[in-house]
């Protein structure tokens, strides 16, 4: 009897459960009083974003006009942190409105540093803008340059910190206002079609060969071949681009994110140009895929940076954001004000099946960690049991219908091992439950049904207060008397499951052979 014992105290452990549950449905959760103080100290009404690259450029403007503006609170990482903070100084930025913290995006380390960090200072704070801006563009390097994970450093800085950064962050983000994740793509990534005019390098990650090895030295293409230091750099990009795709197929309908990127403008500034790259050829190439007109300033690109953080209309997620001056989208790309913003053609958009093997090899690349998808399930115990026995009742109605495989042949079909212990289990369980625990669960679920959903009593009709047990002690009476009856039947549970297992049960026989039908207390 102790398998009867057992699911009989499951089952009214199920059912206690589901009464407290509605008892306490209205409850209101608890508010942390200290917590939304401290939070309104902090932040005030200002909604908070996390920019990476704000040290200069685009990144910078943005960052400026995103904290003169007064509803933003920006938090900055940078690797060289008096630099940054002595630049906001010479703005005169207030600093209530701005935290720049260290951050190296050329090691995963100290990319989890970091974000360990925000997730300790905001506290309640939800994080409503994530940017992921910063980016190194080296297009005369001869050979790769590798950080200290052992990545080419190009793709490291411009996308796998950035994609890392993303897991870490992303579960402060849910139920933020208006939470948006931006990643900050290129002309040259989204097809080189439209746009490039087929321009070489192309911006073609191929079967993500050079991911799927590992992307450790001396691998340093995503496509596993050869160096090209301007190709890894639009490589980077379409990366960035494919992120901003993927994130939103996957997560934007479960946790109200949108994602999204954005291509700010073509800059040619001279300080982007380093160790002897060559400005006046990159101007040419830049002339041939914007079309003469798509170069930018440093603080138009950060208006567009700072337009796509803070427009209503960059809610929307899974679009390629981009500005043009000119109705014709082959021309001018990423010039143009405010009015001239667009949602822009990618194939990266498009691609979401390379998209989906790029986070999964990325993943592993990264070891990132993301949040697990919950699917949206009711709390209530009562309903969860249900879910289950709905779904043991389709496993066993598609082994039965599994037996048969018309037109593949005419002999038999072949069963798993695994199948055949799922049906002999079922049968198992359905003749021992039909014997020993379901004789004594049926009158208690009868009575649950009367007592919550069943016809009310007259003495409740006409008003008449009569002290009544408490629900638990009726259902054990209820039980402690059918267990009464079940001590006739005669058999063990253990005797019961040898009969199914070899086939030899004859029915309901007690002792000395005689049939017993128990008596159904109601």
């Amino acid at each position: 009897m102790k398998l009867s014992v057992l699911l009989i105290a499951v089952a009214f452990v199920g059912a206690s459960d589901a009464f407290q549950f509605f008892s306490k449905f209205k409850r209101a959760p608890k508010v942390d009083i200290d917590a939304e103080k401290r939070v309104e100290d902090m932040f005030g009404d200002k909604k908070l974003v996390v920019l990476t690259g704000a040290s200069d450029g685009p990144g910078l403007e943005a960052a400026s006009s995103l904290i003169e503006s007064g509803k933003y609170h920006v938090v900055a990482p940078t690797h060289n942190l008096p630099r940054l903070q002595s630049i906001m100084n010479e703005r005169n930025l207030p600093k209530d409105s701005f935290t720049p913290m260290q951050c190296d995006l050329a090691s995963f380390d100290s990319v989890r540093s970091f974000c360990d960090e925000v997730e300790e200072w905001r506290g309640a704070k939800k994080i409503d803008r994530l940017v992921c801006n910063a980016a190194v563009c080296e297009p005369d390097l001869p050979e790769p340059k590798w950080t200290v994970d052992g990545h080419e450093r190009t793709m490291q800085v411009n996308y796998l910190s950035h994609f890392l950064m993303i897991s870490k962050l992303m579960e402060g983000m849910k139920e933020g206002t208006d939470p948006r994740v931006l990643t900050v793509g290129s002309v040259t990534g989204p097809d080189n079609s439209v746009a490039a005019d087929g321009v070489y390098p192309i911006a073609d990650l191929m079967d993500l060969d050079g991911f799927e090895a590992g992307f450790k030295s001396p691998i340093c293409m995503a496509d596993g071949y050869g160096f090209s230091a301007a190709k890894a750099y639009e490589d980077s990009k379409l990366c960035c681009l494919m992120l901003a795709a993927v994130l939103h197929a996957r997560n934007h309908k479960l946790n109200g994110i949108s994602f999204g990127s954005v291509y700010p403008g073509c800059l040619t500034e001279p300080h982007m140009f380093r160790n002897g790259a060559d400005k006046e050829l990159y101007d040419r190439y830049m002339d041939v895929i914007t079309g003469g007109e798509g170069f930018v300033s440093e603080e138009v690109a950060g208006q567009h940076l700072f337009q796509a953080v803070d427009d209503a209309k960059c809610a929307k997620s899974g679009v390629y954001w981009s500005w043009r001056g000119d109705k014709d989208e082959s021309k001018y790309v990423g010039s143009g004000d405010a009015d001239s913003i667009y949602e822009g053609s990618s194939i990266a958009f498009q691609n979401i099946e390379l998209a989906r093997d790029l986070y999964d090899v990325t993943t592993d690349v990264t070891e990132a960690d993301w949040p697990k998808i919950k699917t949206v399930v009711s709390p209530c115990p009562t309903l969860k049991v249900i879910g289950a026995i709905s779904k043991a009742s389709i496993e066993k109605e598609e082994l039965k219908r599994m037996r048969e495989m018309p037109g593949f042949d005419t002999g038999e079909v072949p069963v798993s091992r695994r199948k055949k212990i799922v049906a002999k289990v079922d049968k198992v369980l359905g003749t021992v439950l039909g014997k020993t625990v379901g004789r004594v669960i049926r009158p208690v679920l009868g009575f649950l049904n009367r007592r919550v959903l069943g016809k009310l009593p007259e003495e409740a009709v006409s008003g008449s207060l009569q002290e009544e047990k408490p629900l638990e002690e009726e259902i054990g009476e209820i039980i402690s008397k059918q267990l009464e009856v079940e001590t006739k039947i005669g058999k063990t549970d253990e005797e019961l499951i040898s009969e199914v297992m070899t086939g030899s049960s004859t029915g309901n026989e007690g002792v000395n052979g005689k049939k017993i039908e128990p008596k159904i207390v109601s």
